[in-house]
């Protein structure tokens, strides 16, 4: 699946995003959204996101290469928005 790209600006949890840790990983949901289970990624992504932040934010918060890291958390991001898990800040 294409996402559209996510532009710059900051980026917060929907207020009624819910999430809960599982044997089998993070699961989130937001109110009339199926719920969306996350990868070991999209996990710390999420966890970054406990507070509003941009792309570079969420970057600079990972321990890799800025480089290989950038176009994942833009496309993790974009899979969180258009799930209604995320609103911009």
């Amino acid at each position: 699946m294409k996402h559209a790209p996510i532009a710059g600006g900051a980026w917060r949890r929907h207020p009624r995003a819910l999430s809960r840790c599982t044997l089998g990983g993070t699961v989130v949901r937001a109110e009339h959204h199926d719920p969306v289970v996350l990868s070991p990624a999209g996990a710390t992504v999420w966890e970054l996101l406990a507070g509003p932040a941009s792309i570079d934010d969420i970057v600079s918060g990972l321990p890799v290469e800025e480089s290989a890291a950038r176009s994942d958390v833009q496309r993790i991001v974009a899979e969180l928005v258009e799930a209604g898990l995320l609103v911009e800040a």
